[in-house]
Formats: C-alpha cells, sequence, structure tokens
C-alpha cells in the first residue's frame, strides 16, 4: 500500500469519526430537548387563567387616545359586547374550551389514522359531532345566548318537517337550531338539516356537514329522511339577507322554495314553523347578538286525494300560509325586542 492510500483511508476513518460523534451530540440534544419539553408539560391541566393580559393588551391601544376619548371607548366597548363578554368567566371558559379541544383532537385524529370510526347511511359522525360541541356549546349559551320558546311542540320520536327562516352567509342558524334541540329536548333528538347545492364548491364545508349529520337538499333526501322518522329542517328562502339593512334583516322574506310541501305530502310528516330573530346580525363577522328560535304548534297537511301532491296551486296555497305564520312569529319576537345585544 502506498503513502497516498493511507493518507486516503486515514482521512475516511478520521470522516466516519467525526460524523458518528456529531450524531451523539445531536442525538443528546434531542434528548435534552425533550426532557425540557416533558417538565414543562408535566402537568396536563392548564394553567390558571389570568385576566391580566387582556387588559395589558387593552391599556396598551388606548394610550394612544386622551383620556375622555379613552373613557368613551372603553364604554363603546362595554356596551357593544354585553355584560356577558366583559364578564371574566366568559373569557375562563373560551380559554379552557380551547384546551380541552386541543387534548380531544389527538385522540380523535388517533382514531381516524386507524380507521376505528362508524357512521351511518348518510356520513353522520357522533364522535365528529361531540369534538366540536364545546365551540357549538359555547357559542349557544355565552356568546349567542339563545334562548328557545315552544320545544314542547318538537315530537318526542317519530317524523317532522322543521321551516325555518333563513339568515347569514354560514348556516349558523342551522347549527343552533340542531343545539337547541340536542340540548334542551328531553329525547335529545338530532335535526337533520337540507344544506345548500351551492356548500359542495366550498372545499371541506360539505364534507363537514356531512359528518355532523346534515344532508344536500333534494326531494329524494328529504322523503328518505322522513320515511325514516327523522327530524328534517329547511330554509325555504334559500338565500341570506346580508346585504339588507339591519332594521330589515330579520324580517322574513319570500320563500324561494315550495317543495318542502310537497315532501310533507308525500310522507305525512308534520310541519313545524320555525322563527329565528338576532342571527342576522351576525353576518360574516359573528356579533355577540341576541338570539331567539321559537318554535311554532305543529301543522298537519291534509292531503284529500294522490293528486293535490302534485298540484302547484295547492302547493303554493300551503307554503304561503307557513311563510305567514312565520313572518308573525318573527314580527311578535321583534316587537318585544329593545337590543339586538341584549334582547
Amino acid at each position: 500500500m502506498t503513502s497516498g492510500d493511507e493518507n486516503i483511508n486515514q482521512e475516511i476513518i478520521d470522516t466516519s469519526i467525526s460524523d458518528e460523534a456529531e450524531q451523539e451530540k445531536v442525538q443528546l440534544e434531542i434528548e435534552e430537548f425533550i426532557k425540557e419539553i416533558n417538565t414543562e408539560t408535566k402537568e396536563t391541566s392548564p394553567e390558571a387563567f389570568s385576566k391580566h393580559p387582556l387588559r395589558k393588551f387593552i391599556r396598551k391601544n388606548l394610550n394612544r387616545f386622551s383620556q375622555s376619548l379613552e373613557n368613551g371607548k372603553l364604554q363603546h366597548f362595554r356596551t357593544s359586547v354585553g355584560e356577558d363578554l366583559f364578564d371574566l368567566d366568559t373569557w375562563k371558559g373560551i380559554y379552557y374550551m380551547l384546551n380541552y379541544t386541543l387534548e380531544y383532537q389527538s385522540d380523535l385524529l388517533k382514531m381516524r389514522l386507524t380507521g376505528n370510526y362508524e357512521t351511518d347511511e348518510w356520513g353522520y359522525d357522533p364522535e365528529v359531532l361531540q369534538f366540536v360541541k364545546p365551540l357549538f356549546d359555547f357559542l349557544y349559551k355565552s356568546f349567542w345566548r339563545v334562548e328557545t320558546s315552544g320545544m314542547e311542540n318538537i315530537p318526542d320520536e317519530g317524523k317532522a318537517l322543521l321551516v325555518c327562516n333563513h339568515s347569514g352567509y354560514l348556516p349558523w342558524d342551522g347549527v343552533m337550531i340542531a343545539i337547541a334541540i340536542y340540548n334542551e329536548h328531553p329525547n335529545q333528538r338530532l335535526v337533520r338539516s337540507l344544506y345548500d347545492s351551492s356548500f359542495p364548491a366550498i372545499p371541506y364545508i360539505s364534507t363537514f356537514l356531512i359528518k355532523l349529520g346534515q344532508v344536500l337538499i333534494n326531494e329524494e333526501n328529504c322523503v328518505r329522511l322522513l320515511e325514516q322518522d327523522e327530524l328534517v329542517a329547511v330554509f325555504p328562502e334559500r338565500y341570506c339577507r346580508a346585504g339588507m339593512l339591519l332594521r330589515d334583516k330579520n324580517l322574513s322574506s319570500n320563500f324561494g322554495y315550495e317543495g318542502f310541501v310537497h315532501m310533507s305530502m308525500m310522507t305525512g310528516a308534520p310541519i313545524i314553523p320555525v322563527s329565528i330573530v338576532g342571527a342576522d346580525e351576525a353576518d360574516v363577522i359573528p356579533l355577540p347578538t341576541k338570539w331567539f328560535i321559537d318554535f311554532g304548534e305543529a301543522i298537519q297537511v291534509e292531503v284529500g286525494h294522490m293528486k293535490s301532491v302534485d298540484n302547484p296551486e295547492m302547493v303554493s296555497m300551503v307554503s304561503e300560509q307557513i311563510q305567514k305564520i312565520i313572518k308573525g312569529m318573527n314580527n311578535s319576537r321583534l316587537s318585544l325586542r329593545q337590543s339586538i345585544f341584549f334582547g
């Protein structure tokens, strides 16, 4: 072996030793980092909530104004968001809800990766509902402070068609109706809302709605659901009123879809008119408005013979009658309301 070959071999050995040393060094650094993380997160419960960071944030931004303007803006903030959102317990609830959601998310992800979950024939996944329910409960109880009436009009079992006024770009009204019945009805019934055909064009939205038990709107789907004795919710206005003036938003507009009458006639499902007040002002940017959901008495559509089912005049007449009832419920609630934030 020449001296040149010996030098090359020695360089290879030295490089190998250097690489091994570098790997050992990196491994030690990783182990030290893991120890630090374990030390910092050994307590699984969230740290004590403090209101001081929130106060510091508000104070920092208010320093740009004079004393008089500062007091005025604080008062405006308080009256705009309401006492509930200015209360420490509300912010504490948000804090703990987020911690709970993160913990639950890891368990849910593990189940989804292993394929260990089931859905019904419509794609409803109860685990997904339980995953997002803390957020929905917060919106229902603390943010929009939803009040309901007429829950006794929702049957304990069997089919029924909930006909509701619609509002906003996103289907928060449908979500709150479903949460109201799920939480407050003695039988904790699931509501199947029929969502518009435009939603599948929005990435992930339709998949998420299906996981929550919602179904694409068409007559075949609705009839099948009612024949399975489900609670089905429809929104015949079909479009939101986001572009309307604030004073006009909660006024129910004309129905753009009358198929719900046909579905009721075909299946014999009673129609339950539903009035929602407060959702319109929330629109895309959710405002902490005060919501009211009123469930009217069930209306049984009498069909003398099968020809009535396909009679356009008969269908329009029933649709107009239901529309008048919902408008009357809306107007009655609006006449009692003093403020969009406090009811």
